[in-house]
């Protein structure tokens, strides 16, 4: 289980060999007619053949200050998996659910902001569906670029095509959230030191304030959380 990765090699990157209370239930999505004699059928097997073989690199980086470890986002198998098969994850003998956090890093963000709509948006989770009706697109492509042209944007923004996209995003925030984007341009000394702050925030609630508020086993996949679904 994740805590027993913690506890035991807390801050490491290495490859390891133990007997994990997590593994992939394959007869059940050999159950799943959907997806049975298809490429992405095979490709799941696979994975969670590789998955159930235990051999697990993982690693927790401070990447807003690289001499520490152990701080960070956790990155692990879980991470990388493909979400079709988080149905047929078991923890620990018993089948998990996903409990998540709608747009974690822009509600995060809000505490350094001082636009009210900003706040209200992120805190009810309507801020991506909000985003993907403004710029027409999907809420994966709306997140996406909310991450690239927004977070990480610098001065020096690439390809003309990418300085349009970015000058899409700019004015639209600019005209919804009064004072937001240009006070993500203040927190930003290069392009990645925001997100950086923010993902160790979000750390320190999915994984350190999880762990002092429960015994029960869980799995992390950053903003969001695989728990056994007993309740």
């Amino acid at each position: 289980s994740q805590n027993e990765w913690l506890e035991k090699i807390p801050c490491s990157s290495k490859i390891i060999n133990y007997h994990y209370l997590t593994t992939i239930d394959t007869e059940k999505i050999k159950e799943t007619r959907s997806i049975k004699c298809t490429e992405k059928y095979f490709n799941l097997i696979n994975s969670s053949l590789m998955f159930n073989s235990r051999f697990f690199s993982f690693s927790r980086p401070d990447l807003e200050d690289p001499s520490q470890s152990g701080k960070g986002r956790l990155y692990s198998p879980m991470c990388y998996l493909n979400k079709m098969l988080r149905p047929y994850i078991n923890l620990d003998g018993e089948r998990v659910c996903e409990i998540d956090l709608s747009n974690c890093v822009p509600y995060v963000l809000s505490k350094y902001v001082e636009s009210k709509q900003f706040k209200e948006d992120t805190s009810s989770g309507e801020f991506y569906y909000k985003l993907q009706e403004g710029m027409k697109t999907t809420k994966e492509t709306a997140k996406k670029n909310f991450f690239t042209y927004v977070l990480y944007r610098n001065k020096t923004q690439g390809h003309y095509k990418e300085k349009g996209i970015a000058n899409k995003y700019k004015d639209w925030m600019t005209e919804n959230y009064l004072g937001v984007f240009e006070r993500i341009q203040e927190l930003n000394d290069d392009k990645t030191k925001l997100f950086n702050k923010l993902s160790k925030i979000e750390a320190s609630v999915f994984i350190d304030g999880l762990q002092r508020e429960t015994d029960r086993p869980f799995l992390s996949i950053h903003d969001a959380v695989l728990i056994q679904d007993k309740e």
